[in-house]
């Protein structure tokens, strides 16, 4: 399987599944989600390193009550619109990707794909990876704040 990733029109994220990281049930407070009433961006990119890192200083400055938790979930907010801009509008590089298809699924405009030894090839360099899981949402139909 091979395809190309077209940051256009599609919004992908690529979490790896071997040896997830499991400390995330620590009885530490989080963070609120944004409001129910605004589901406008797509919040899967809280799941990367960068979202994760992004969580754990809010978190640090609510604890220390430097931060209300609203203002968080504004940004929050403003992460996630920021990531989808960056990737929409500024990563221009491409790449491909071959492995075995173990499970997929299609609802609600969401793409899902597992993928099993998995190689990813850019310009620069292959990766390999034992178990891969990929979402990917098409960005031009699901936006409903008109920001494509």
């Amino acid at each position: 399987m091979s395809s190309e990733n077209k940051t256009s029109t599609t919004s992908t994220a690529v979490t790896k599944t071997e040896n997830e990281d499991t400390s995330a049930n620590e009885t530490t407070p989080a963070a609120p989600p944004p409001p129910a009433t605004a589901p406008t961006t797509f919040q899967f990119y809280r799941k990367s390193s960068i979202g994760e890192g992004l969580r754990d200083a809010l978190d640090q400055l609510i604890q220390n009550n430097n931060l209300p938790c609203d203002l968080a979930a504004t940004v929050f907010e403003h992460f996630d619109r920021a990531i989808e801009d960056a990737l929409n509008h500024k990563v221009k590089s491409k790449a491909s990707f071959k492995g075995h298809l173990h499970t997929y699924r299609f609802c609600d405009n969401v793409w899902t794909f597992i993928l099993e030894n998995a190689n990813f090839r850019t310009d620069q360099e292959t990766i390999h990876v034992d178990k891969v899981k990929i979402v990917a949402v098409d960005g031009k139909n699901s936006r409903a704040d008109g920001l494509n």
